[in-house]
């Protein structure tokens, strides 16, 4: 699609956006009314939480810790984890969307991409206030932009 575009003079930019320690700075508090909204169901979620919400113990040889209580986590190697990133994330997605729906946004757990071609300066003045919203509304997660995002244009400059 991109190199369509630029056969047709147009120019792409894209951002591919990585979280840091996405999965530690999910809030569980936020999680449950976002995945409830975006119709995640109950049963699952509740039995998720009984995992998440659990105190854990660090096991090292014999040793082992007193009882850490978790309250911003989700446990990655958890099967309902990836389920519970897409919840996180879907209602900040969406939001943006609507609000650009010219440019293209997508996402793999804590990798998001946004997406636009078109005329120059149109895709200069709508990418990157739809890129400031995105970062805006990560931020309200608590979720932060890793230094490994990476930005790419067709244009030369």
């Amino acid at each position: 699609m991109d190199e369509l575009a630029v056969l047709e003079q147009d120019v792409t930019f894209t951002i591919y956006y990585d979280l840091a320690k996405f999965y530690d700075h999910i809030s569980i508090k936020k999680l449950i009314p976002k995945a409830l909204l975006s119709g995640y169901p109950i049963k699952l979620l509740a039995i998720g939480m009984l995992a998440h919400a659990s105190p854990v113990r660090i096991r090292v040889f014999k040793s082992l810790s007193k009882a850490i209580h978790v309250s911003t986590s989700v446990r990655a190697g958890c099967t309902q984890a990836n389920s519970m990133a897409r919840a996180t994330l879907h209602d900040v997605l969406h939001k943006v969307h609507l609000e650009y729906p010219s440019v293209r946004h997508w996402s793999h757990v804590d990798d998001i991409v946004q997406n636009m071609s078109g005329a120059p300066a149109r895709v200069q003045g709508t990418m990157y206030p739809a890129a400031r919203e995105l970062i805006e509304r990560l931020d309200d997660l608590a979720q932060e932009v890793s230094v490994t995002t990476v930005f790419v244009s067709s244009a030369p400059n």
